[in-house]
């Protein structure tokens, strides 16, 4: 009875820490959704002001300032490219740790059942 007890608690403690992070992950996704949208809104309003200055002063500084920008959103899109990478990593990570959490949880279990006989054989 008190192994059963035991386990149980065990049990809702990783299934309190599983939906803590998975909690925290969704949280995590919703903010980085949200900045996503607003540098998606200040590029767009930084592209229509850049492109109405250089309907008005048609010269090789502008167009350079352009090219620029333009790498600069290469740059922006490889960064995201890259933290979404390292996102997928981080759940992997998760993923594994909770994994983890289990194996020792029924290692510690056949661990306990184990000198359990033992003792019982004595």
């Amino acid at each position: 009875m008190i192994k059963v007890k035991c386990l149980e608690d065990a049990n809702a403690f990783l299934e309190e820490k599983k939906e803590d992070l998975e909690k925290e992950k969704r949280q995590t996704e919703e903010a980085n959704e949200e900045l996503t949208k607003k540098k998606q809104e200040k590029e767009d309003n930084y592209q229509k002001r850049l492109i109405a200055k250089i309907t008005r002063e048609k010269n090789q500084v502008i167009r350079e300032l352009v090219q620029k920008e333009d790498n600069q959103g290469d740059q922006n899109e490889e960064f995201s490219r890259k933290f979404t990478e390292e996102n997928g990593k981080l759940d992997d990570l998760l993923d594994g740790l909770t994994h983890l959490h289990e194996q020792r949880r029924l290692a510690d279990e056949k661990e306990k059942i184990t000198k359990e006989k033992i003792a019982d054989y004595r």
